[in-house]
């Protein structure tokens, strides 16, 4: 009787190989993240500790800003925030957001706002 490959297996190799065949040329995957509090939260965080871990603090100064005033402009009605600009508030993502809004340290009078409105949720 010979060998059958299983399903799970043949479905793993078909997954795979769609993935990396999709690489660029210079063998990486090009995309953009989905416009969501829990995607630029995640960012904010990633950022902010990439820069201090190379000691560069301003390093992405403009991209930080940019994210901490993303999450300033969509912030839901009641204050929290969801995990896409169409969820409802959650706990997890708004501790998040105010995570790295307290993490990135923006002074900005929007900044600071935003941590306010954050905590009031929470």
């Amino acid at each position: 009787m010979p060998f059958e490959v299983p399903c799970h297996e043949i479905a793993f190799r078909q997954a795979r190989d769609a993935l990396l065949s999709a690489r660029s040329p210079s063998g990486h995957w090009c995309g953009e993240l989905s416009s969501s509090a829990l995607s630029t939260a995640t960012a904010l965080v990633a950022l902010t500790m990439a820069a201090r871990a190379r000691g560069e603090p301003d390093r992405f100064t403009d991209l930080v800003r940019g994210g901490c005033e993303w999450l300033s402009q969509n912030v839901n009605t009641d204050g929290g925030w969801g995990d896409t600009v169409r969820s409802q508030s959650n706990i997890s993502t708004t501790c998040l957001v105010w995570a790295a809004l307290r993490l990135a340290s923006v002074e900005s009078e929007i900044d600071r706002q935003s941590i306010a409105t954050a905590e009031s949720w929470i």
